[in-house]
């Protein structure tokens, strides 16, 4: 039977995908027969994986969604508002394809993709966002505040990591 999201709301789905195309939320209730042992309780998890969730946007419904970072089935993680990324936030003052997040050696990289209106992370030391120039990298951490474009401001969520402080 056709599932909607719980997340983001998409839908229908088909039954046979566990994973929501939209944010990448995984479905939860359904477990493969290999997961499964004889007596039928599960017995592999899935790992939690990096996500961004919405702080501020230009559209008041987005605010504190959160987006799964498929990092262990995309190579790069592209942002933007265009449909064709892996997460889609529907800003108009972002860039169709805006930044891109990759995974290097265990470590989170952003990267702006040459976008209108920038891409920014919040420096605490200077208590302002700095952008990001083009083909420059910034090491993700766990609690960074992003800023895409105008008014889109992201938090990261690394699991495994402290909040910086």
């Amino acid at each position: 039977m056709p599932w909607k999201c719980p997340r983001c709301g998409y839908g229908p789905i088909p039954d046979d995908i566990k994973v929501c195309p939209n944010c990448g939320y995984a479905r939860e209730d359904i477990v493969s027969a290999e997961d499964r042992d004889v007596g039928g309780e599960e017995v592999r998890k899935q790992p939690k994986r990096p996500s961004l969730i919405i702080v501020q946007s230009s559209d008041p419904a987005l605010k504190g969604r959160e987006m799964e970072l498929l990092t262990d089935l995309f190579s790069a993680i592209s942002i933007g508002r265009g449909p064709e990324n892996v997460v889609t936030i529907p800003d108009p003052y972002m860039s169709y394809f805006h930044a891109k997040i990759v995974k290097e050696e265990g470590k989170y990289y952003i990267y702006d993709m040459n976008s209108t209106n920038g891409t920014y992370y919040y420096d605490p030391a200077k208590e302002e966002f700095v952008r990001i120039k083009p083909g420059e990298r910034i090491e993700l951490k766990d609690g960074m505040l992003l800023k895409l474009g105008v008014s889109t401001i992201v938090k990261v969520k690394i699991p495994g990591e402290g909040a910086e402080t």
